[in-house]
């Protein structure tokens, strides 16, 4: 994926600096489920990742560079597993929406503040086609998995449908991170329930 950002400092080329860069991603991620952008400040991700500022500013001049860098490495992620989801022509309706589910919890888990990153007050416009680039391939690749199983819709109804599906999801997917863990369970399987019941809906023509 292209960069986002001009300045990029030092490219690390040892597994060791490899590293130290990847925690600080991983830093800046994990604070940003606790604060605020404007709460966020490298001296805290130092702080939070054990390395010194000095040490960050070998890498990335800015917060807004480590964010532009932890966002490119997110999307890189979401779209080379997306393609693996929902490419998966013969599947039943019901199995693949569960998959979906499935695949969005396990995303948000494994990449935290991925919703706070992408639209936090200091997201550029090179981002936001970035973004918009993958959640229009992934609504597009929902909107034939509707057209698979209700080949009567028209483009702009599977295309409406996508996005209700979508949103769905999505909405509820953003708050997990603010849910106690004991619910996880729970809402997933009433997420399932929610989405499931609306397709199937959307198929028989309700």
């Amino acid at each position: 994926m292209t960069t986002l950002t001009d300045d990029k400092r030092r490219e690390p080329q040892q597994p060791r600096s490899q590293e130290r860069r990847q925690r600080i991603l991983q830093s800046t991620a994990a604070l940003l489920n606790t604060v605020d952008y404007a709460a966020l400040n490298v001296g805290a991700i130092a702080r939070h990742a054990g390395t010194s500022v000095g040490s960050i500013y070998q890498y990335f001049p800015n917060k807004d560079a480590i964010l532009h860098a932890l966002a490119e490495q997110y999307l890189d992620e979401m779209r080379e597993s997306a393609a693996a989801v929902f490419v998966t022509p013969g599947v039943p309706l019901t199995l693949r929406v569960e998959q979906a589910v499935d695949w969005l919890v396990s995303y948000s888990k494994e990449h935290p503040g991925f919703h706070h990153i992408i639209k936090s007050e200091w997201v550029s416009p090179e981002m936001k086609v970035a973004v918009q680039g993958v959640f229009t391939s992934i609504l597009r690749s929902v909107g034939e998995i509707i057209g698979e199983a209700a080949p009567h819709l028209s483009a702009h109804r599977r295309e409406v449908c996508a996005y209700v599906a979508m949103g769905m999801l999505w909405g509820v997917l953003e708050k997990f991170s603010h849910t106690p863990p004991g619910l996880h369970a729970d809402l997933m399987a009433e997420l399932k329930r929610a989405a499931v019941g609306y397709l199937e809906a959307v198929v028989r023509g309700d």
